[in-house]
């Protein structure tokens, strides 16, 4: 602000200056040229002082010195020179409005200075009455004159917008890389801690049960066994857990059914049961997709032992289509109820919907089920349709897996979250 200040008084200054050049060069002329009077000199002072501070005034002071120029019988002189600083300031720097009213007092005042040259001046009138040629230029010269201080005013304009706007432009597309690097940002941050709320809340739940279930275990070898289990589950989860804060999270998942063997297994290990129904053939490929799956498969299974029935089995079924794969968990409810955050199922929820599916999670007479229906890629669905494959030459086969009831533990529970 300060700064703009400072240059609109310096404009200010500068146009002072070159109008009182003006008017002492009008009054004292240092050529052959008519002296001005007084009165048009002192128009043609004030019109250049305020040329850009009020276009529109000075245009009408320049009227005014013409008008003065035509009653006093004054001729052409350095006082002129008002009308063409006056016409170049409205078109770079007037309104729509003043821009127009000085493109016709150009044209206006050109063709009353050639009526009142023709009139006045001895060789002005020779080249009007003269030739073809003459007359020509007698006409127009004047109005060419002050044209072209209107011409120059306007490109020099057209120049100035045509530097703002490529200015504008960059700073928005600026920030619009701003926007959308703090979007990805976000949205990187977002699938991070979903991804380490996956592995640790899964992890936390399988190693507590198994902590819980040692109460109840009074074989020694047995509860070797389950203490390496606890130990395996933790060192498992924090590579997990660094693989995803590097950027890297699909790294380290076996490719046989995209781990959920393994992760079927070591829930398992921590004693909870858990009835398995595989139907299709599973044939995915993509990373992204197989650790989605994965996550959440981790998260429901997660809610299931945190805040289902220890002493009933979890129904865990998967469903391999051509053009998705549908994961479904299921479980009877706690008989101690308390509210959850719910932060699992909403992120389960961000991510399957930001693959374009969807999640579906209700208790219904005691009985949680979640439900995700993730869509697989195009390449997989034409794999998992060519001639000969499995899911195009025979009904789907369901398999059913079954594991030992769990141990006795505690039946507390929460809500899903």
């Amino acid at each position: 602000m300060i700064d703009l200040l400072r240059d609109r008084r310096r404009l200010i200054l500068a146009d002072v200056a070159t109008g009182l050049v003006v008017a002492l060069l009008a009054v004292f002329p240092p050529l052959e040229v008519n002296a001005a009077g007084i009165l048009t000199a002192l128009l043609a002072f004030v019109a250049i002082g305020c040329r850009n501070v009020s276009p529109l005034a000075s245009l009408a002071l320049v009227w005014l010195l013409a008008i003065a120029q035509l009653v006093l019988s004054e001729r052409p002189g350095f006082a002129d020179l008002a009308l063409l600083l006056v016409l170049y300031a409205c078109a770079r720097r007037g309104t729509r409005w003043e821009l127009g009213a000085a493109a016709v007092s150009a044209i206006a005042g050109g063709v009353m200075a050639s009526s009142y040259l023709t009139q006045t001046g001895t060789r002005y009138a020779q080249m009007a009455y003269g030739s073809t040629e003459g007359q020509i230029a007698a006409s127009v010269a004047p109005v060419v004159v002050l044209a072209s201080a209107w011409l120059l005013g306007f490109a020099v304009r057209a120049l100035r917008s045509q530097r703002i706007e490529a200015g504008r432009r960059v700073e928005a597309e600026t920030e619009m890389v701003k926007a959308l690097d703090s979007a990805e940002f976000e949205r990187l941050r977002a699938t991070m801690a979903r991804d380490v709320h996956d592995v640790v809340g899964h992890s936390l739940a399988v190693i507590i049960a198994q902590a819980d279930s040692t109460e109840f275990i009074h074989d020694e070898a047995r509860l070797r066994q389950v203490s390496a289990t606890i130990a395996a589950t933790a060192r498992r989860s924090l590579l997990e857990v660094r693989q995803v804060l590097n950027g890297d999270p699909a790294a380290g998942i076996d490719d046989e059914t995209i781990d959920l063997d393994a992760l079927i297994e070591q829930v398992r290990e921590s004693g909870v049961a858990i009835e398995r129904v595989v139907r299709g053939e599973p044939r995915l490929h993509d990373a992204g997709l197989r650790l989605a799956i994965r996550r959440v498969a981790q998260e429901m299974l997660t809610n299931a032992i945190r805040h289902g029935d220890a002493r009933e089995p979890v129904a865990f079924r998967e469903t391999w289509r051509a053009q998705d794969v549908v994961i479904e968990v299921e479980n009877r409810v706690g008989l101690t109820r308390n509210p959850g955050s719910g932060s699992g199922v909403r992120g389960m929820r961000a991510r399957v919907e930001g693959m374009g599916g969807m999640l579906e999670a209700e208790a219904v007479d005691g009985v949680y089920t979640a439900r995700a229906r993730i869509p697989a890629p195009a390449s997989a669905s034409a794999s998992a349709l060519a001639p000969g494959s499995a899911l195009e030459s025979a009904p789907a086969a369901a398999t059913v897996t079954r594991s030992p009831a769990s141990p006795a533990s505690s039946a507390g529970a929460v809500p899903h979250g």
